[in-house]
C-alpha cells in the first residue's frame, strides 16, 4: 500500500511538471516564430492561447467567462497573466492569481445579487403592506359612509315608553324609521313599525333587528332585507302587495315571495323557528312552507322539521307555532267561556293579522 501511494505521488508530480514544461516550451517556440516575422499579431495571440488551454488556470477562467461571471476584458487580462506565468516560469502569488481575482469578483457579484434580491423583496413586502393598509382604510371609510347614509323608510306606529330603542335611543311614536338602524326591545316592550300604508313590522319582547333594505320597486312591489339578531318579529303586508323578503339569521337565509305576506321568525339559544301565516311562499334552502306550516331549525346540526297547524290562523297560528305571542298584533287570543263550568277554552282563531 505504501509503495502504491509513493508511486501515485510521484506520478502526479511528474505529470504537473511536464504540463508546465510543455507549455513553457510551446510558448518559447511561438516567441521564436514571432521574432522571425512569420506570424501576424492575431496568429501569435491565437497560438499563445492554444498553448495554455489545457492548464487548470485557463479552464477556470474560461468557465467563469462562459458563465458570464467575468467579461471579455477581464478574461483577456487574466489569460495574459497565465501566459506570463508560463513564459517566465514563475508562479503568481495567491493574491494576484487570475483564479483568485475571478473568484473574488464572482463572490462580490453573488453578494451584490443577494443584497439586491433582499432589498427588492423588502420593497415588495413594504408595498404590499401599504396597499393592504390603504385597502382596509378605504373599506372602513366606505363602510362608515354607508352606515352614515341611511334611508328613511317609515315611522314608529306603536311603542312602549322606555322599553323600545333605535340605535340605543329611546323611541317615541311617529319617530322616523331608517335602514341600517338597530331596533331593540326590552322585556315587555312593544314596538310596531309602519314602513308604508301597506306594510308593518311587529317586534317581539327582548328582540333586536336591523332593516338593511326596504325598496319600493313599484307601488305594489317591495324588495326587503331584514337581519334578525335575537328574539322575534312578524312581517306583514296587504294582499295586493308583492313582496320579495330576505331574512338573515346568523348564516341562515330565509326568503318569502308573493302576495299577502304574513311571516314570523324567532331566534333563541336553542333553535330558530319560522312560520307562514299568509299566502306567500316561505323558503329555507330547498324547503318550502305554505300557509299554516312552521319549521324548527337546529342551528348546529342544521336539522329541520316542518309541521302544520291547520286549525289556526293569524295571531293564534303565529303564537302557537313560535311558542311566543309577543310579536303578534293582538297578542294571545282571549279564552272563550264554554258554558260547561270547566272554565275557558282557546278561541278558534286569532285576531290581528289573520
Amino acid at each position: 500500500m505504501i509503495i502504491k501511494i509513493i508511486f501515485l505521488l510521484f506520478f502526479c508530480t511528474f505529470f504537473n511538471f511536464n504540463v508546465f514544461a510543455d507549455v513553457k516550451d510551446d510558448i518559447s517556440k511561438i516567441n521564436d516564430l514571432k521574432e522571425t516575422g512569420l506570424l501576424s499579431d492575431q496568429d501569435y495571440k491565437n497560438l499563445l492561447e492554444k498553448s495554455i488551454i489545457e492548464t487548470e488556470e485557463y479552464k477556470k477562467i474560461k468557465s467563469l467567462f462562459d458563465s458570464e461571471v467575468i467579461n471579455l476584458e477581464e478574461f483577456e487580462n487574466f489569460k495574459n497573466k497565465i501566459i506570463t506565468k508560463y513564459t517566465l516560469g514563475d508562479t503568481l502569488t495567491e493574491d494576484s492569481s487570475a483564479a483568485k481575482e475571478a473568484a473574488d469578483k464572482a463572490a462580490k457579484e453573488a453578494a451584490d445579487k443577494a443584497a439586491k434580491e433582499a432589498a427588492d423583496k423588502a420593497a415588495k413586502e413594504a408595498a404590499k403592506e401599504a396597499a393592504d393598509k390603504a385597502a382596509k382604510e378605504a373599506a372602513k371609510e366606505a363602510a362608515d359612509k354607508a352606515e352614515v347614509t341611511r334611508e328613511e323608510i317609515g315611522k314608529v306606529l306603536k311603542t312602549t315608553k322606555g322599553k323600545s330603542f333605535g340605535d340605543d335611543k329611546k323611541l317615541k311614536r311617529k319617530q322616523i324609521v331608517e335602514t341600517g338602524a338597530l331596533y331593540k326591545t326590552l322585556a315587555g316592550g312593544v314596538l310596531h313599525l309602519m314602513l308604508d300604508e301597506k306594510t308593518r313590522i311587529f317586534i317581539g319582547y327582548e328582540s333586536e333587528i336591523i332593516i338593511n333594505k326596504f325598496d319600493i320597486i313599484d307601488p305594489k312591489v317591495h324588495e326587503v332585507e331584514i337581519e334578525l339578531i335575537s328574539g322575534s318579529f312578524l312581517y306583514y303586508s296587504l294582499r295586493k302587495t308583492s313582496t320579495d323578503l330576505k331574512v338573515l339569521i346568523d348564516d341562515n337565509i330565509l326568503t318569502s315571495k308573493g302576495f299577502e305576506t304574513s311571516v314570523a321568525f324567532l331566534k333563541n339559544e336553542k333553535e330558530i323557528r319560522f312560520v307562514n301565516a299568509g299566502r306567500s311562499s316561505l323558503t329555507y334552502e330547498d324547503k318550502i312552507l305554505s300557509f299554516a306550516e312552521y319549521a324548527i331549525l337546529q342551528p348546529l346540526s342544521k336539522s329541520i322539521s316542518i309541521n302544520s297547524i291547520p286549525q289556526a290562523k293569524g295571531d293564534k297560528l303565529i303564537g302557537t307555532a313560535l311558542g311566543d305571542f309577543s310579536m303578534t298584533v293582538m297578542g294571545e287570543p282571549a279564552g272563550v267561556d264554554t258554558g260547561s263550568g270547566e272554565g275557558t277554552a282557546p278561541a278558534a282563531t286569532g285576531g290581528g293579522c289573520g
